[in-house]
């Protein structure tokens, strides 16, 4: 772990000595900036507790203050790069000391890497390369998206609040198969939206019957998979990032990646569950 403090500490220092070298002088930028601090670490702890991608906060509230739809996904990207990548680090530090409580042995959650994170990463390629997005704005993609993802798994989890379900420890050939199917899938939708990937396989795992604490923790490593893909693009392409927003929110965001995974473990099943579907079903029914 020694090496990551020394990753996180440069990252913190690269922050605060753009924040002091910036060109206006940095009173001007704290003042108009700084209070994406907050949004950055809200959207962090939401989004690694959970397995939701942080565009669930970001894409509703850009979409809120006035960004293009460009500029919404692409600074939305740019901040998950921390929060999820910080928060993927933390949980397979997790599961590699203490792998009992995902219900899964440790060869079976390597293999799981091993299919979503290429499936993710192609799929996250072919949508902003070669599939056309949707005729849609990304808010109305969102919304869409959210709504029924919500429903799905409140739903689901409602149904079966009461059941005693044995959790899976393994999985066969059609498993494995709509792993990659929805990590593809779910990377084309992230591409377009800055979230989805992460959704998509945590449900599909809660359905499967994984432990939740192990469907969040696949979900986060996806995700994070999915924004260092994508951000490429709009680091080259686009040049759509607002870097004013992210070296407020992508500090924010190392931080509430790295301690989210003890609020999952806090809530438990059924409470996780719920309080995912909601955040997903509100933000999408409620945005602008």
């Amino acid at each position: 772990m020694r090496p990551l403090y020394w990753i996180y500490s440069l990252l913190f220092c690269g922050f605060y000595a753009a924040i002091l070298l910036w060109p206006d002088g940095p009173y001007s930028l704290i003042s108009e900036y700084g209070f994406f601090f907050l949004l950055g670490l809200a959207g962090a702890l939401v989004a690694n507790s959970t397995g939701a991608g942080g565009g669930v906060i970001f894409i509703p509230f850009f979409a809120a203050i006035g960004f293009s739809s460009m500029e919404s996904v692409a600074t939305s990207m740019a901040i998950q790069c921390f929060g999820m990548t910080a928060g993927s680090v933390a949980w397979l530090n997790t599961i590699q000391k203490d792998p009992t409580p995902f219900a899964c042995k440790l060869p079976v959650i390597r293999t799981m890497l091993w299919v979503s994170g290429p499936c993710t990463l192609i799929g996250v390629l072919a949508g902003q390369y070669f599939i056309p997005k949707p005729d849609l704005e990304v808010a109305e993609l969102f919304r869409w998206f959210s709504v029924i993802f919500g429903v799905l798994l409140f739903g689901y989890t409602w149904r079966n609040r009461f059941l005693v379900v044995e959790e899976t420890h393994n999985l066969h050939l059609p498993g494995w198969l709509a792993i990659a199917l929805v990590c593809f899938l779910g990377g084309i939708i992230t591409s377009w939206i800055s979230v989805g990937v992460g959704e998509v396989i945590a449900l599909l795992l809660f359905f499967l019957g994984f432990a939740p604490a192990l469907a969040v923790a696949i979900g986060v490593f996806t995700s994070s998979v999915s924004v260092l893909t994508g951000i490429v693009h709009h680091i080259l392409v686009t040049h759509a990032i607002s870097f004013e927003v992210l070296l407020f929110a992508g500090q924010a965001a190392l931080i509430g990646g790295y301690i989210a995974r003890h609020i999952t473990r806090k809530l438990g099943s059924f409470y996780l569950k719920l309080f995912f579907a909601s955040w997903i079903f509100l933000s999408g029914l409620f945005m602008e």
